[in-house]
C-alpha cells in the first residue's frame, strides 16, 4: 500500500500539467500513487498523462464521463485511491522538493493524525513568489492530535483549499466519518475536514505551490452561483451552532463565498444570480443571531446587503466598490506621474549643477546589501578618504535590513536620480539602474561578484536557458558607461574584456570582499565560529552550491540527512543556498532537526568563509574566494554534463588538471562523507592541486586589495601598494591553527604572569629581610 494517493482533476489543463506531474514523480520519497482524472479534455491533457502512464507503473489515468464537472472527476479518483493518505492538486499546483518526504515525517512524528495541514506559497503569473500562505506553527493542541474542534480556531482561519492538507484515506471513506472528496463545494470540505476529525496536526512547512493564471476573468467550469453550494454551509453551522465563535468564522466564510460568486464573471444569467443572492439572504437571516456587531473582517454595503437581504444595499455597495477602485486607479495614475515628474525634475536640476567629486554612490547585489565588493571599498575609503561622503543605493527591502543610520536613498526614487546625477563616483557589482548616460566627468566602477567559472555576457548567446531573458542592448548600454572593470586575477580579465565590450580600464587589483580572508586573526576566526554555534573541536564544512538556471526552485544536489549520518559524530554541516532562491522547507526541517547549520540568511559569506574547514561546492565562484584561505575544497558535481550544457563553462573543473580542479572531486553522498572520514579532503595530492588553483585565480587577493581601489580612484593613484607575492602571502589561520594559537598566546600570557608574580615575591621577601 502506497503512502499517498494523489488526485488530480483534469480538465483542458496541457498548459501545467506536465509540470504538477513532474514535481510529484521527481519526489524523493517513492511511495506514492499518482491518479489523473480526465474531466472531457479536448485538448491534449490526456496524451500528456497517457505519456506519463508509460514512463512510470505509479500514474493512472481515468476517464470522467461528466465533462468538466471537478468534484465528479475527485470522487472518480478517490474511489481508486489505495493509499494511506490522500492529497488533492490541481493541476496548476506543484509540489515543493522533498514535499512528501516532508509531509511523511510529520506525519509519522504526529503517530498518524487523520488530518496534516501544511503551509502553501502562491506564484504569480510570471512565477514570482508572493507571501507565504497557511503557515501554522504547532501548538500545544496541534503537536500530534487536537481535542476537538474548538481547539482549532487558527486552523479554521486559514484558506479553506482541498490542497493545503493531507488526509487518511479510511478518514475520507464514503462511509466514513470524514468528507468525502468531490462531495462538498471546497471551502466546505476544508471545513468539516477540520471539524469532522477527531486528530489533527500542522507543519509550517512549505510543501505546495499553487500558480495564478495571468488572466483571472478566465470562467470556471463548474456552474456559477448554484444556490445548492449553500447547503454544505448550512449543514456546517448546524453542527457548530452550539460555539458562537465557531459559527461566526463559518458564516463569514460562507458570505465571502457569495461575495466572490456574485463578482466573479461568468454565464450565470442575471435571473440566476438573483436566485443565488436570494438563496443566500435566506441563509443569513436563518444565523442572523450570529451576527452581532458585524462579523470579523466583513464590511461595506455588499457584505451588509447579504447579510440583511437587501438587493438595493449589495447594489449599491457594487457600485460604491466600482467607484472606489477607479479612484484608487486614478491616484495611483496621478501618482505615477507626480513621481515621474519629480523624477525629470531632479534628473533635470542636478545635471545642471556641478558634479560633486567628494560623493560617490555604492550599489551592491542591486539594492539588496550594503556587502561584497562595493561595501569592502566603501569601508576602506572612509579611513584613507574620508572627505568623499558615501551614499548606498537599496531597494524598500534592502533598506530595511541595513545598520540603522546608513546613509541611502531608495533605488529609482527621485532622491536617488538626484543623487545619480551629482555623485562623481559610481561604484556597484551589479548594475545601478541607469536609463539615461552618466554626465561627463563621473566614473564608474564595476567590480563585478565572482570569477566567471560559468559563461557571462556574450558568451551567454549560445546558451538559451540563462540568455533568453537578457535584455542585451540595455546590457551593452550599461557596459559602455563603464570606466574601470575590477578584477582579481588575468582569468577574469581576459573574460570581462570580451564578454563585456566597452571602452572601460581594467583594474586588476583583488577583489576588496577578499581582504578578510588574509588580514583576519585567530581571535577573529575563533569569535565567528563561537556566534554560529560551532562546537569547538568539529570539522565545520561550508556547503555552497550554485544557481541553476534550469531550475525555477532551489534544490539540494545532497542528501544532506544522509550524508549527516554517514559523517557521524565530530562535523557541523553550514548549508548556503544561493541568494536568488528564498526559503527551502527541507532545509529549515534540517535545522529544526538539528542536522545542519541554515546560514542562506547570514549577512557575511566571508565569515561564514573564515569559520569552515573546509568548502563543498559544485560551480559556485566561492571556490575562488575560498581558495584564498588555503584550506581544502571538495567538489560536489554529480550534474557536471547538465550543468556546462545549460549554462556553459571556461574550462573543465572536473578535469583533474592542475590550475582548473581545487581538489577532490565526488559525485554522491557515499563519497563525500568517505573523503572526509577518511581524511582525503585534507591529502597531500588535493593541497598540490589547491596550490596550483591558486596560482592561478587568487594572484591578487593579498588583502591590500580595497587599498588599491580606494587609492586609484579617490586619492589619484597616489601610494598605491604593490601585490604582495602568493609565496610570502599572509591568509587567516585556519580553525585548528586559530585554536592552537591563542591556546599558545595563553600559555606564553600565564608563564609571564608566573614570572612576575615569583619577581614580586622575591622583591617582598628582600624587603622582609632588610628590614
Amino acid at each position: 500500500m502506497p503512502r499517498f494517493s494523489i488526485i488530480v482533476p483534469a480538465r483542458n489543463a496541457q498548459r501545467h500539467l506536465r509540470t504538477c506531474l513532474e514535481s510529484v514523480l521527481s519526489q524523493s520519497f517513492g511511495e506514492v500513487q499518482l491518479i489523473v482524472v480526465d474531466a472531457g479534455s479536448t485538448d491534449h491533457t490526456a496524451a500528456i498523462a497517457t505519456e506519463f502512464t508509460r514512463l512510470d507503473p505509479r500514474v493512472l489515468l481515468l476517464t470522467s464521463r461528466r465533462t468538466g464537472d471537478e468534484d465528479a472527476a475527485l470522487r472518480l479518483g478517490a474511489d481508486r485511491a489505495s493509499g494511506e493518505y490522500l492529497l488533492l492538486l490541481s493541476a496548476d499546483d506543484v509540489l515543493t522538493p522533498h514535499a512528501l518526504e516532508v509531509l511523511d515525517r510529520a506525519l509519522t512524528a504526529a503517530k498518524d493524525p487523520q488530518v496534516l495541514v501544511f503551509a502553501h506559497r502562491t506564484d504569480d503569473w510570471q512565477g514570482r513568489p508572493q507571501q507565504l500562505r497557511g503557515v501554522v506553527p504547532p501548538s500545544r493542541s496541534d503537536d500530534g492530535g487536537t481535542a476537538g474542534p474548538a481547539a482549532r480556531p487558527a486552523l479554521l482561519r486559514l484558506p479553506p483549499l482541498r490542497a493545503n492538507r493531507v488526509l487518511r484515506r479510511d478518514f475520507c471513506a464514503p462511509n466514513g466519518p470524514g468528507p468525502f472528496p468531490g462531495a462538498d463545494p471546497e471551502p466546505v470540505f476544508a471545513y468539516r475536514s477540520l471539524l469532522d476529525a477527531e486528530t489533527v496536526a500542522t507543519t509550517p512547512e512549505l510543501c505546495l505551490v499553487r500558480r495564478v493564471q495571468r488572466d483571472p476573468r478566465v470562467p470556471a467550469t463548474e456552474r456559477r452561483c448554484d444556490p445548492a453550494s449553500l447547503k454544505g454551509f448550512e449543514e456546517l453551522l448546524t453542527r457548530v451552532q452550539g460555539d458562537p465563535a465557531l459559527a461566526r468564522l463559518v458564516l463569514e466564510r460562507m458570505v465571502r463565498t457569495v461575495l466572490d460568486e456574485l463578482a466573479r464573471p461568468g454565464s450565470a444569467s442575471r435571473s440566476e444570480t438573483a436566485a443565488f443572492f436570494r438563496a443566500a439572504a435566506d441563509s443569513c437571516a436563518r444565523w442572523r443571531r450570529f451576527t452581532a456587531g458585524g462579523l470579523p473582517g466583513l464590511g461595506g454595503l455588499r457584505a451588509r446587503g447579504v447579510l440583511t437581504g437587501s438587493r438595493p444595499a449589495f447594489l449599491a455597495g457594487q457600485a460604491l466598490d466600482r467607484a472606489r477602485k477607479r479612484l484608487l486607479e486614478s491616484r495611483e495614475r496621478i501618482g505615477r506621474r507626480a513621481t515621474g515628474q519629480a523624477v525629470k525634475v531632479a534628473r533635470r536640476v542636478g545635471g545642471m549643477l556641478p558634479i560633486r567629486r567628494d560623493l560617490a554612490l555604492y550599489c551592491s547585489y542591486w539594492g539588496a546589501s550594503t556587502g561584497s565588493n562595493p561595501g569592502a571599498i566603501h569601508a576602506r575609503a572612509r579611513q584613507l578618504a574620508p572627505g568623499v561622503r558615501g551614499v548606498w543605493v537599496l531597494t524598500q527591502k534592502g533598506a530595511e535590513t541595513v545598520p540603522p543610520g546608513t546613509d541611502h536613498v531608495l533605488l529609482r526614487s527621485p532622491k536617488f536620480w538626484w543623487y545619480v546625477t551629482r555623485a562623481g563616483w559610481l561604484v556597484t557589482n551589479s548594475g545601478l539602474g541607469l536609463v539615461h548616460p552618466k554626465r561627463p566627468g563621473q566614473r564608474f566602477l564595476m567590480t563585478h561578484h565572482g570569477t566567471p567559472l560559468k559563461k557571462m555576457g556574450l558568451d551567454q548567446l549560445d546558451h538559451p536557458a540563462c540568455s533568453a531573458k537578457v535584455n542585451w542592448n540595455r546590457l551593452m548600454g550599461m557596459v559602455g558607461q563603464w570606466d574601470f572593470s575590477l578584477s582579481s586575477n588575468r582569468h577574469s580579465t581576459e573574460v570581462w574584456d570580451r564578454v563585456f565590450p566597452g571602452t572601460f580600464e581594467s583594474l586588476e587589483a583583488g577583489y576588496p570582499r577578499n581582504d578578510v580572508l588574509a588580514t583576519a586573526d585567530a581571535a577573529e576566526v575563533l569569535r565567528v565560529r563561537a556566534e554560529l554555534g560551532i562546537p569547538a573541536g568539529t570539522t565545520a564544512i561550508l556547503y555552497a552550491p550554485t544557481h541553476r538556471d534550469h531550475q525555477r526552485e532551489f534544490r539540494l544536489q545532497l542528501d544532506l540527512a544522509r550524508l549527516c549520518r554517514a559523517l557521524g559524530e565530530g562535523f557541523t554541516l553550514l548549508v548556503r543556498a544561493h541568494y536568488f532562491y528564498g526559503e527551502d522547507a527541507v532545509l529549515s526541517d534540517l535545522q529544526r532537526r538539528g542536522l545542519v547549520r541554515d546560514v542562506s540568511l547570514h549577512p557575511c559569506v566571508e565569515e561564514l568563509m573564515l569559520a569552515a574547514d573546509a568548502l563543498v561546492t559544485d560551480y559556485s565562484s566561492i571556490l575562488f574566494d575560498y581558495a584564498d584561505l588555503d584550506r581544502p575544497i571538495v567538489v560536489h558535481a554529480p550534474d557536471w554534463e547538465v550543468y556546462r550544457e545549460t549554462r556553459g563553462v571556461y574550462f573543465d573543473l572536473l578535469s583533474g588538471r592542475p590550475g582548473e580542479t581545487p581538489g577532490l572531486v565526488t559525485a554522491d553522498e557515499d563519497t563525500l562523507a568517505h573523503a572526509f572520514r577518511s581524511g582525503a579532503w585534507d591529502s597531500g595530492h588535493s593541497a598540490g592541486l589547491r596550490a596550483a588553483f591558486r596560482e592561478r585565480f587568487c594572484t591578487h587577493d593579498d588583502g591590500l586589495a580595497a587599498e588599491r581601489v580606494v587609492r586609484t580612484l579617490f586619492l589619484g593613484g597616489q601610494e598605491v601598494p604593490p601585490v604582495l607575492p602568493l609565496a610570502g602571502r599572509a591568509h587567516a589561520p585556519s580553525p585548528r591553527e586559530a585554536q592552537r594559537l591563542v591556546a599558545e598566546e595563553a600559555a606564553v600570557i600565564g608563564r609571564q604572569g608566573d614570572r612576575s608574580g615569583a619577581a614580586a615575591m622575591d622583591a617582598r621577601t628582600d624587603t622582609r629581610a632588610h628590614q
